[in-house]
Parts: C-alpha cells; sequence; structure tokens
C-alpha cells in the first residue's frame, strides 16, 4: 500500500513506531504487529540518503489528504459552533427563567398591595 503511493516506489523505505523508534521489520506484514491494533501512528523514512527533495507521495494521494483535512475543519468547525449555540440558548433560558420570576414577585407584591389599599 505505502509503495504504490510513493513517486519513487522502487527507492527502498522502512516503517517505524515511537517512542522509542523501533523499526517495523517487514511492511508486507504490518497486519502481524500486534503492536498496530486497534490502531498505531507509522512514521516513514528513506532506507539511504535522506536528502532527497519531494513530492514524495503521488499527486492523488496529497489531494485526497487535502481534502479529508478540509472535511475535518468543517466538521470541528460546525461542531464549535453548534455548541457555542447550545451554550447561548442555555444562556437566553436561564436569564429568560430568572426575569420571569423577578416579574412575577413583582406584579404579585403590587397586586396585593393594590388590592388591599
Amino acid at each position: 500500500v505505502v509503495r504504490g503511493a510513493l513517486v519513487s516506489p522502487e527507492r527502498p523505505f522502512y516503517l517505524f513506531l515511537t517512542p522509542p523508534p523501533k523499526k517495523i521489520p517487514d511492511a508486507s506484514d504490518l497486519i502481524k504487529y500486534s503492536e498496530l491494533v486497534p490502531s498505531a501512528k507509522l512514521y516513514f523514512s528513506w532506507s539511504e540518503g535522506a536528502g532527497q527533495e519531494g513530492p514524495f507521495l503521488k499527486l492523488e494521494h496529497v489531494e485526497r489528504m487535502e481534502e479529508e483535512e478540509a472535511e475535518e475543519e468543517a466538521d470541528e468547525r460546525r461542531s464549535l459552533q453548534q455548541h457555542k449555540e447550545g451554550l447561548e440558548a442555555a444562556a437566553a433560558g436561564e436569564g429568560g427563567s430568572t426575569a420571569m420570576e423577578v416579574e412575577g414577585a413583582g406584579s404579585g407584591a403590587a397586586g396585593g398591595a393594590a388590592a388591599s389599599g
């Protein structure tokens, strides 16, 4: 899977976990690695010569990652907006009930005074 996403698939590379750095011996047997279950963050490195200039990934994969990042950011913004609106609604609801209680107490007292006077 990784090799197919590279611009230079013939170039040797390895994957590793960290901390501490632990090289995955055979990238084709990742599923056997119990440390990767249920999920893990893997790091990539060229086996030889770290000085190659990019790009490293094929354009289609870079575009796909950018689209996914944009979707995640939009979802996060929507979630934050909904949370903010919920807080504002709750604050407005609390303020409204307090105002009604004050109005109710004031009008009842005034009504009682008018009736007795």
